[in-house]
């Protein structure tokens, strides 16, 4: 069944790396039964008198867009500064082990050491971070060109359709993807 909320925020406090401010919104579901055996409600009983579900999203307002040849983040000309990680490479390389995973290693291979270096984003290059990775830069303000992993490939219309709505679904709530790019070093048809 879908549910569709719309909140008005006056003045929003807008994200951006400089000042990464994230809302957080609380979706919680409960069970409240007004029927149950023999008469006996579920709500009457205190195991019951409980949220079952609840999923905090974080999430954060900015507006990114082309102006002409530049990008401009929340109205003003905006410079990205940074580089690619081409993430399969650490996914697959037997010496780095769990250490993608490790959200202290993440941490300071994506966030702190590129900040020392006054860098603000990264292209994610042919592979598509575990979700941690985008909760990083959201909270410590990096912005990403989020690339599907796929290049030079045609055909399968379909299903790639399926998959690129599902990404953007996925992702969509984390204000440092500011660019989707949907394949790597595409030729025209």
């Amino acid at each position: 069944m879908p549910l569709e909320l719309v909140l008005n925020i006056k003045d929003p406090h807008q994200w951006s790396p400089e000042d990464p401010f994230l809302y957080e919104a609380v979706v919680t579901a409960s069970a409240d039964y007004t029927a149950g055996w023999w008469g006996i409600g579920k709500k009457d009983i205190p195991e019951y008198n409980v949220s079952s579900d609840m999923l905090p999203v974080p999430f954060g307002m900015r507006d990114f867009k082309a102006v002409g040849r530049f990008f401009h983040l929340n109205g003003e000309m905006y410079k990205m500064m940074g580089s690619n990680i081409t993430l399969f490479r650490f996914f697959e390389d037997p010496d780095r082990k769990g250490l993608p995973w490790d959200r202290e290693w993440v941490k300071k291979m994506f966030i702190d050491i590129p900040k020392s270096l006054r860098w603000n984003g990264f292209r994610m290059c042919i592979g598509i971070a575990p979700k941690f990775w985008y909760d990083l830069a959201d909270e410590y303000g990096l912005i990403l060109q989020n690339e599907w992993p796929m290049w030079q490939v045609r055909g399968w219309n379909e299903q790639m359709d399926k998959e690129y709505t599902d990404w953007i679904w996925q992702d969509g709530s984390h204000p440092s993807i500011v660019i989707w790019d949907a394949m790597n070093e595409s030729k025209s048809s």
